[in-house]
Formats: C-alpha cells, sequence, structure tokens
C-alpha cells in the first residue's frame, strides 16, 4: 500500500487551455495539442515503475477520464495491493480495500497522507503529452510534431514514442526531478472526442 501511494505521488506530480509561457507555436504542434484537449473522455491502461534514491516501485495502472472526473486502478502482480483512486472537482477518494480516505481534491488527499508536498495537477495532460496548461512550460519538438522532451513544474518529461492513435498519444514516457525518477508505458488509448 505505501509503495502504491508512493508512486501515485510521484506519477501524479509529474496529476486542466494553453497559454504557456516558453512555448513558440507550431502551426502543427498547436493543432495536436487542441486535438488532444478536445478529448473529452479518455482511458489508458499500461504500467509504471519509479525511483526515489533507493527505493523502488512498480505497477499496473488504468486510468479513466470523463472531464474533471477521474477514476485510477492502480494494482500490483495478479492484483496485488489494488488501490482505486476516484475524484472530481469536488472531491477525491482513495479506497486501498481496507479503509477509505476522502479530502476535498487529490493534492489534499496526498497531502494529507504522506510528508511530500508536491504538484498534482500535471499528469492528466503529460499522460497525454501536453503540458499543464496553466503553468509555465518550455518544450522541445521531436520530427514527427510531437513534444519530445517538456520542462515544467520542475520535472524533465521525456517522450521515447507515440501511439498510432489519431490524435498519436504517448506509448513510453519518463519523468525526472533529482533523485527521483518514472518510467511509464501505456499498452492501450481509448479516445472519445467531444461531440
Amino acid at each position: 500500500m505505501r509503495a502504491l501511494l508512493f508512486l501515485l505521488v510521484l506519477l501524479l506530480t509529474g496529476c486542466a487551455s494553453i497559454p504557456n509561457q516558453g512555448i513558440t507555436e507550431d502551426v502543427h504542434w498547436a493543432s495536436h495539442r487542441d486535438s488532444v484537449l478536445g478529448i473529452a473522455q479518455w482511458s489508458a491502461e499500461g504500467k509504471a515503475g519509479a525511483r526515489q534514491g533507493e527505493s523502488s516501485t512498480s505497477f499496473n495502472i488504468l486510468w479513466h477520464q470523463w472531464d474533471n472526473a477521474y477514476e485510477i486502478h492502480l494494482f500490483g502482480p495478479l492484483g496485488q495491493g489494488a488501490v482505486l483512486i476516484t475524484g472530481d472537482a469536488t472531491q477525491a477518494r482513495l479506497d486501498d480495500g481496507n479503509q477509505v480516505i476522502t479530502a476535498p481534491d487529490l493534492q489534499t488527499l496526498i497531502a494529507e497522507n504522506h510528508s511530500i508536498q508536491l504538484p498534482l495537477n500535471a499528469l492528466q495532460y503529460w499522460i497525454r503529452g501536453v503540458p499543464e496548461p496553466r503553468q509555465p512550460a518550455t518544450i522541445a519538438l521531436g520530427t514527427q510534431g510531437l513534444i519530445a522532451e517538456l520542462n515544467q513544474l520542475g520535472w524533465t518529461v521525456q517522450y521515447a514514442d507515440y501511439s498510432p492513435t489519431e490524435p498519436p498519444m504517448p506509448r513510453k514516457f519518463s519523468l525526472s526531478r533529482g533523485d527521483t525518477t518514472a518510467k511509464i508505458i501505456i499498452k492501450s488509448w481509448d479516445l472519445e472526442p467531444t461531440p
């Protein structure tokens, strides 16, 4: 449970439209970004691993997002250590099968149950290959006009591969800040554009 919460905190550091400072607009990139941000509902399934100093953990992830509402399933091999995190703009809830913890938002939920204070509003964007819109960011575009490297909130996010979906979505990426690193592999995406 503690390992999964540690990884959740780490990944959500890395967890709302874009006037980002430091981004030089490229027509292809702007079109891609707008397409991604126009997706009202999406699901991603994959796996993640994280390391901070000598500590490390890994788990499977199934993330469903409906506008501001989310449902994130985290579980180890054979379903061990399963954690369900649900929430929306008014409340966040964590259920590990033994206890249920609630808070007004995800930031508070994790902050009240961990000593680590981290910004938890960017990962829902980073996982989709775009910066968190309300924070300054710098990006480097790759050959396909998609982000190869993103620097935001003190983190470096490097994208190694994108899926053949339309629009293309990250398939492999990593996060790093200081001695903390995480790698995420998305096996499948399910995208539903805004009607």
